[in-house]
């Protein structure tokens, strides 16, 4: 299995929620990549039910409202608002294609005066553990080709909400639901988050990219090999020269590991990706036959903290209007490559920039990944004020 796409699900929701709040921006957990800037709207509603439960210091809060004749979930992603039933809450309503999926997101938009600013306190960090649990409640509304899911389970004793953030088909009450818990240590806040886990992640990756993604086999020469050891777990990748340009790859489960003048066998995927400029993301995994599909038995887990580091070299690569981007960094005596998740950013030879790093387990197996998400160099969603 790859374990690094296995995990990959986690380490990007975890990173999309603490990387905004590192660099200052306003954290948000809207659905992952889309293929258009989301609308959005304002909007508002008294409160029917207020959703919140603790682990180990780590608090969760959501509240369920009546919108378009139906029970939706906003999320308060950091945990800030405290309100009551009957409160009125003011929150964005996010509609964003996820490939050829139309996606609906809640989120509060309420702010306590006081709030910590993205400063305070230590970096972010996260924890996360996989966890399954029974639906006791399908929460869900469709507004033109749009669609909102999200799910009422119990799980230590609580009820909690799980949100889906990919569109993805809907379960019913008493159905089995597999998720991720995790702990965000963010602006001095302990949060807990919930997220589906959609079906079949793990299997080469492909479960994690939008259904309309174009997949095509390619091959490429290996220029370097990247290798270290944090915290126990190993590090590897390859750089590779693919049509002119250079790009980074996971080597997965090979050993040994290839050599440089060897020939990298590559899966590239055209992903539609949220850029604001019509372009999309070029994603390079190893081209392997293997089943790594992840059982829906085995636990993963994943642990992560943002660190920084110094930009060493920029690899960059464009196909049909589709780009590509990481950064091979310095970063505690080693060589990494950092991966631009949206390839938004523009950084340089040199700069020093804050990242996330995370370790993953599944199956056994340990990984190291470091990722980068920068929200700041997406365009925002237009917004409009409205009230129900």
């Amino acid at each position: 299995m790859n374990l690094r796409l296995g995990t990959l699900w986690l380490l990007m929701g975890a990173t999309w929620m603490v990387t905004p709040a590192h660099s200052g921006a306003v954290a948000a957990t809207f659905p992952p990549p889309a293929t258009e800037v989301p609308s959005a709207s304002m909007e508002s509603a008294p409160i029917e039910e207020v959703i919140d439960s603790s682990e180990g210091g780590y608090r969760f809060d959501a509240y369920v409202v009546h919108w378009h004749g139906a029970r939706v979930l906003v999320s308060d992603p950091l945990g800030v608002c405290h309100l009551n039933v009957g409160d009125p809450i003011r929150f964005m309503v996010a509609r964003s294609d996820v490939g050829e999926r139309h996606v609906l997101g809640f989120m509060s938009m309420e702010r306590p005066e006081g709030r910590p600013s993205a400063t305070s306190g230590p970096p972010p960090s996260f924890a996360g553990q996989s966890a399954t649990a029974t639906v006791d409640e399908v929460l869900s509304v469709t507004d033109g080709d749009y669609r909102f899911t999200a799910y009422i389970a119990e799980w230590h004793g609580q009820r909690i909400a799980i949100p889906d953030l990919t569109g993805g088909q809907s379960m019913l009450p008493g159905a089995p639901i597999r998720f991720m818990a995790t702990r965000l240590s963010v602006m001095g806040h302990q949060v807990l988050q919930f997220m589906d886990v959609p079906a079949g992640v793990g299997s080469g990756g492909a479960s994690l990219l939008p259904a309309s993604a174009h997949v095509t086999h390619d091959v490429g020469l290996i220029d370097e090999v990247l290798k270290g050891t944090f915290s126990g777990d190993s590090y590897a990748a390859y750089i590779v020269s693919w049509h002119g340009s250079q790009v980074a790859l996971d080597p997965g489960k090979s050993a040994p590991l290839q050599q440089p003048g060897e020939t990298a066998l590559l899966r590239v995927s055209r992903v539609d990706l949220p850029l604001g400029l019509g372009a999309g993301k070029l994603v390079f995994t190893a081209d392997t036959a293997e089943d790594s599909t992840l059982a829906a038995d085995v636990s993963a887990s994943a642990v992560g903290s943002m660190v920084e580091g110094v930009v060493e070299r920029v690899l960059q690569a464009q196909a049909e209007g589709y780009n590509y981007r990481a950064y091979v960094v310095r970063w505690n005596g080693s060589r990494v490559v950092v991966d631009d998740v949206l390839g938004t950013t523009k950084y340089k030879a040199g700069d020093r920039i804050s990242f996330m790093m995370g370790h993953g387990a599944a199956g056994g197996e340990r990984q190291v990944a470091f990722l980068l998400i920068d929200p700041k160099a997406a365009i925002p969603p237009k917004t409009e004020a409205a009230s129900h």
